[in-house]
């Protein structure tokens, strides 16, 4: 009984898969996507640091005046710091 001599593979040189073609074909997400996905404490935080940052946007528009500007520059800096640590937390 002889046996057949198999195919040697060389496994330093990786397969291709599908991965690569199916994260090239994925189109962007809709905003309201995105939401739907989100779980509740993050979509309540993404809410209303934007609701804070509209309603400071509005404010200095309405008084116009430098103490409006630093809130504004104040809400920005924290929705930016607590997006990062959530970011942080989640890897």
């Amino acid at each position: 009984m002889s046996k057949k001599p198999t195919k040697k593979t060389n496994s330093a040189i990786p397969k291709k898969t599908n991965k690569v073609k199916e994260q090239q074909e994925k189109k962007p997400k809709s905003v309201k996507q995105v939401l739907i996905e989100m779980d509740n404490k993050t979509r309540f935080t993404y809410v209303l640091g934007v609701a804070a940052f509209i309603w400071s946007y509005y404010m200095v528009l309405e008084k116009g005046s430098i103490d409006d500007y630093f809130l504004l520059a104040f809400i920005t800096a924290v929705l930016i710091g607590s997006f990062a640590m959530r970011m942080k937390g989640k890897k």
